[in-house]
């Protein structure tokens, strides 16, 4: 995984790669641009800009031109990438959240975590009392709870898909464990047993949910800024269409526990 990283970034930084920005057009200064095929078409010529290009109603950039610190065309890049496919698994009409997303700081320490990971063998980042067991022993000390009601309680607040039967399976509980560690979560009020369409639980956060669209689960709205995802006119808008962290599981145990934790 590292080499693949390292291979993505090498191509990104490539300056003559040319992506697909968009299908909002942009007005920009630059030199005569002339797409290959097109060259008898002179009302699909463009303008390129050096990192910008703009040809026949769309908008294509070059990332290894466009710097960290250029926020005019990274803010052209961004305005460009519309909401255009609301009800597909990649919404976007460009790449550039894609493209922010592979160069964060949050993909590379997940590549840094699945290549050197505390856990051991078979373990898995989903279980946070291998992941973040700080976090877990936080939560129960915090709210009185054991680690079983603890642990349960961090799943939910972060998870997206976390349905019953695949955290029992997570966690090798049983149906009875199951039902004891969340029957202590209502108990003491942090957690709600209803049923929500497509949720695949009973437990829930008492939040607002949204019931995006298939393959995605129902979900609590609370936890979407976990994946740097949000709700935009009704659509699911996150930078690789589906819920995906974009950083380690731990990260987003810790941040969800610091937002909720009284």
């Amino acid at each position: 995984m590292p080499r693949l990283h390292a291979k993505i970034l090498a191509r990104l930084a490539n300056p003559e790669l040319l992506l697909f920005g968009g299908s909002r057009e942009l007005k920009i200064e630059g030199k005569p641009y002339v797409a290959p095929g097109y060259q008898s078409n002179p009302a699909h010529h463009g303008v390129d800009s050096g990192a910008l290009v703009v040809a026949h109603g769309y908008v294509y950039f070059r990332p290894g031109r466009i710097a960290p610190t250029d926020s005019e065309n990274l803010a052209r890049t961004r305005d460009a990438a519309e909401l255009h496919y609301p009800q597909q698994l990649f919404p976007w009409s460009g790449l550039h959240h894609v493209w922010q997303a592979a160069l964060s700081p949050g993909v590379a320490a997940l590549v840094a975590r699945a290549a050197e990971t505390p856990l051991p063998a078979g373990g898995s980042e989903l279980d946070p009392r291998l992941s973040a067991p700080e976090v877990v022993d936080a939560a129960s000390a915090r709210l009185r709870l054991d680690r079983d009601a603890a642990t349960l309680y961090l799943q939910l607040l972060t998870l997206v898909d976390c349905g019953d039967a695949p955290t029992r399976e997570l966690n090798g509980w049983t149906q009875t464990k199951h039902k004891k560690a969340a029957a202590a979560l209502v108990a003491a009020g942090l957690v709600v047993e209803t049923k929500h369409p497509r949720a695949n639980r009973k437990y829930v956060l008492d939040a607002p949910w949204e019931q995006l669209f298939p393959p995605h689960p129902a979900v609590e709205r609370t936890k979407l800024w976990l994946y740097d995802a949000r709700m935009d006119s009704g659509a699911l808008a996150a930078p690789l269409g589906r819920v995906l962290p974009l950083r380690p599981i731990h990260e987003l145990f810790a941040a969800a526990w610091q937002a909720a934790s009284p």
